[in-house]
């Protein structure tokens, strides 16, 4: 366990500062519940950057309601100085800006049972460091009801890690049952609208992150389930001929809903005196 995470320091000074904290937590615990770990990632600029707190219940306890765990994050030049709170930092994850570059940050985690808020614990990273500029996706995301007709998309959240955010590069790809992807020519947007070609497919949304500077990333993928066909139905119904005694007329129009089987042609008669 380590409460000091990467700051300048052998692993005896660790684990002494982890049992002097522990010592004084300890015994603020909420009921039933011990701290195993507390730690932030080595963090990077414009890069995510986790902190893990980790409260495992002890099983000799009664440990309801269920815990809740509250963030803060803040940052300052020296790991030992007062450090000011980052607005609107309050989750699990934080992306050190550029003019975090050099300095530390310190996450505090409320647990909180109920309506009792317990004091907090917290977390010190090593210091912030320059990003490589190379930028990659973090998560990739299709959005869309698969549907025939129906418009999909996809959504990429990018760490630009210290580059130029640019345009990425977006593809489409089809994968049939037991075969491999293939790509879908002319779909290099977000957005793509599912075709007869695509029923009973599943689609894969590729995604290359680009930097103003040119710097790619490493594409990555999301598979979507499998693509079903729309109920079917007719638009556009017209009858072709001229309607004159002798003359053969043909009833048309545009199916839509998979492929089309044996549709019913059905053909009546008014009467313009009797309706």
């Amino acid at each position: 366990m380590s409460i000091v995470h990467g700051i300048e320091t052998n692993a005896i000074q660790i684990d002494s500062t982890f049992c002097f904290l522990y010592e004084q937590w300890k015994e603020h615990f909420p009921p039933g519940y011990l701290l195993k770990d507390a730690l932030v990632d080595q963090p990077f600029e414009e890069d995510a950057c986790h902190c893990h707190f980790v409260f495992v219940q002890d099983n000799n306890l009664s440990a309801d309601p269920q815990l809740v765990l509250k963030y803060q994050w803040f940052v300052e030049e020296r790991a030992l100085s007062s450090f000011s709170a980052i607005p609107d930092a309050t989750g699990e994850v934080y992306w050190p800006k550029h003019e975090d570059i050099g300095k530390f940050l310190k996450v505090e985690c409320t647990p909180i049972m109920g309506e009792i808020k317990y004091p907090p614990v917290f977390a010190i990273s090593s210091r912030v460091s320059p990003g490589n500029g190379i930028p990659k996706v973090v998560n990739l995301e299709v959005q869309g009801e698969l549907v025939e007709g129906n418009v999909i998309k996809g959504y990429a959240e990018i760490a630009w890690c210290g580059g130029t955010p640019g345009k990425g590069v977006a593809s489409w790809l089809r994968r049939r049952w037991n075969s491999s992807p293939t790509v879908i020519a002319g779909a290099e947007d977000e957005e793509y609208r599912l075709t007869l070609d695509d029923i009973d497919s599943s689609l894969v949304f590729m995604y290359t992150p680009v930097t103003e500077e040119g710097a790619k990333g490493e594409p990555q993928y999301k598979y979507t389930d499998f693509v079903k066909a729309a109920p079917p139905s007719v638009s556009n119904v017209r009858i072709i001929g001229d309607v004159v005694e002798g003359n053969i007329v043909k009833g048309a129009g545009n199916y839509f809903g998979g492929k089309e089987g044996p549709s019913k042609f059905e053909w009546l008669r008014e009467n313009k005196n009797t309706g």
